[in-house]
């Protein structure tokens, strides 16, 4: 009689076990300015959205940061994000269902797959497509996150003005002039860094709309990596003279477009 209650209990809890392992799927990998899934790039910021993905919350801090290099695991979280061939991601955000990574900066293109591993536990091996670029803005209540010259934050109440010179932040916009390998995954750019080194490769195809209309590419100034900070990009812009206030404001580079529906505030 022992035997007959004891097994179908030691049943139920292997079952369970197995539910709670992490729960995810490629619908829910995201790129983490456009939250759209798609493509994905090398040194590109990426979120995954599932459930069971880690015991509980944390952010990675100093602490976790080794040589100016975002985690691979944060301390206490027990989460580790890994490619094909155990290239990790490297971490800035875990929660039971959103982890935030940046992707390796050597990734070449073409298919691979990634696996959240929990503790040990393993979720689904997902595919995972990557590209040359996947461009996107970053944004707050689809405002892009934009810069005045001097370094302000432009927003609604300090909005640019049209032949100002403002600065565009993303991510996604691939491979630097210098090339980017595994020394560089998941590490702060050097503040020191000779900017000629950090514009991105296919600078020349790279292009920016604002109200579906292209500008003249003379008035992209510059684009490549921020330093003080790993997988943000900038696009330096010289703006219309003449511009509607708050227009919508897209990137094209290598085919990709970043996400529809991203406003630039502006006060004509």
């Amino acid at each position: 009689m022992l035997r007959r209650v004891f097994l179908p209990a030691l049943l139920a809890l292997t079952l369970q076990g197995q539910s709670s392992g992490p729960s995810y799927s490629a619908a829910g990998l995201v790129n983490g300015a456009t939250y759209l899934p798609g493509p994905l790039a090398p040194n590109t910021w990426a979120t995954l959205y599932g459930s069971n993905l880690a015991w509980n919350t944390a952010v990675a801090g100093p602490a976790d940061m080794t040589g100016n290099q975002w985690p691979i695991k944060i301390a206490g979280a027990g989460v580790q994000v890994l490619f094909a061939g155990g290239t990790p991601a490297h971490l800035s955000f875990v929660s039971p269902t959103q982890i935030n990574f940046l992707t390796p900066a050597s990734r070449a293109p073409g298919l691979t797959t990634m696996t959240l591993i929990r503790d040990g536990v393993a979720g689904p091996s997902i595919p995972v497509t990557f590209t040359d670029t996947a461009p996107g803005l970053f944004q707050n209540n689809s405002m892009a996150a934009a810069a005045h010259a001097d370094g302000s934050l432009i927003s609604v109440d300090a909005p640019a003005r049209p032949g100002e010179i403002v600065v565009l932040y993303g991510t996604g916009l691939g491979q630097t002039v210098v090339p980017l390998d595994s020394q560089s995954d998941g590490r702060l750019v050097p503040v020191a860094s000779d900017p000629a080194t950090l514009r991105i490769q296919l600078f020349a195809d790279l292009a920016v709309t604002l109200n579906e209309s292209a500008l003249d590419p003379q008035r992209i100034l510059w684009a490549g990596l921020t330093p003080g900070f790993a997988g943000l990009y900038q696009i330096n812009l010289k703006l219309p003279d003449t511009l509607e206030a708050n227009p919508s404001i897209r990137i094209r580079i290598a085919g990709q477009n970043s996400a529809e529906g991203i406003k630039l505030a502006v006060r004509p």
